[in-house]
């Protein structure tokens, strides 16, 4: 069963019968406006600089170069669960690559346990779901950026 936080910021189709089979959601391509009823923490753009796997999920380093929510540094770590639904995974993305990440502060102890993160306390953050599939014009339509911070 995929859990998607927010439904109401775009349109997601369900499929299902009228038995007790799971539903199943398909993320659409997201707008400026859409973004602007999601509940997330950070909205940033930036290039690949690392990927590397853990047991679950894995750390995607990014050298990030412009800031339209939150407070994010240069070097800025996003942590990605395999084990939830509709995840944008960066698995297309290779070092060097550019993109923009919509992300929330990973709160769930059992999450954060799955990604390696059960013995910090440290503020770390994932992708919100269906947050992969991004206007192709999302940097310009979202307006004015900041600099990351410590600039």
């Amino acid at each position: 069963m995929v859990t998607i936080r927010g439904a109401a910021f775009a349109s997601v189709f369900l499929l299902a019968n009228a038995s007790s089979t799971p539903l199943y959601g398909e993320c659409v391509i997201l707008t400026a406006d859409s973004l602007k009823q999601i509940t997330s923490d950070l909205i940033f753009a930036g290039t690949v600089a690392e990927k590397t796997p853990g047991e679950y999920g894995f750390r995607v380093k990014f050298e990030v170069d412009c800031v339209w929510k939150g407070s994010v540094p240069r070097r800025f770590d996003i942590y990605v669960s395999v084990l939830r639904g509709e995840m944008p995974t960066f698995e297309g993305f290779s070092v060097g690559q550019r993109h923009v990440v919509v992300a929330r502060k990973l709160t769930d102890s059992r999450e954060r346990a799955g990604l390696g993160l059960a013995d910090t306390d440290a503020p770390v953050y994932g992708p919100v779901e269906c947050t992969g599939f991004l206007s192709p014009t999302i940097e310009r339509d979202l307006g004015v950026s900041k600099p990351p911070s410590g600039h």
